[in-house]
């Protein structure tokens, strides 16, 4: 009988350690997984040296001269995201600014384009792009106090490399080269025109969401 007790009593405690893991297991907390999911929207902001190349003017769809300049700076804000492997699309807004090598003249550009970007993934850190935009550029060539405006649709070309500082931030450096299509392109009277290429080398951070 005793025997039979004790038997009785080891089953009994083996059943009740095994309910209470089987509690212990159901009533652990549920960790959430928070590691970062990359969404494929980004962000770029740069800064750079636009090259002093001649702006050139026209009269009557004819070439009318040119004007030596000096270097100047540029800036440039990029929203993009990834559609496809390596290829992504964006709004990008570029702004440069240069003077006239002879006199108290500037000249001064805004774009506003779409890109299409194709990227290669070199390793784990390093890639290569290569872009090209289409959109409008606005000019502007002014002057002691005086100033007229030049307007057209246009188109950039775009080569760079990056490296990858974080998972979400990246260093960028890249090359542009812009210009306008029409250069009858005088904001007001008269068939007057401006060609202001923009010739610049841009650096800058990448921001991934």
């Amino acid at each position: 009988m005793r025997s039979l007790l004790l038997g009785a009593a080891v089953v009994l405690a083996s059943a009740v350690g095994v309910q209470a893991a089987d509690l212990i297991v159901e009533e652990a907390p549920v960790v959430a997984d928070t590691s970062f999911v990359n969404s494929g929207i980004y962000f770029q902001l740069l800064g750079g040296v636009v090259q002093d190349l001649p702006v050139n003017y026209y009269e009557n769809g004819s070439d009318d001269g040119d004007a030596d300049t000096e270097f100047g700076y540029s800036f440039a804000a990029t929203a993009g995201v990834v559609v496809l492997d390596g290829l992504s699309v964006e709004a990008d807004v570029l702004y440069s600014t240069r003077e006239y090598s002879y006199g108290d003249e500037t000249y001064s550009t805004l774009s506003l384009m779409a890109n299409a970007k194709y990227t290669v993934e070199l390793n784990d850190t390093f890639s290569i792009y290569g872009a090209v935009g289409l959109g409008y550029v606005w000019g502007t060539d002014a002057w002691s106090g005086n100033s007229a405006d030049y307007g057209s649709f246009g188109y950039q070309v775009i080569a760079g490399v990056g490296a990858k500082l974080t998972d979400n931030i990246s260093a960028v450096a890249e090359y542009r080269f812009q210009d306008t299509f029409d250069k009858s392109n005088f904001e007001g009277s008269g068939d007057y025109g401006l060609s202001i290429p923009v010739s610049t080398v841009l650096a800058g951070l990448k921001f991934s969401f």
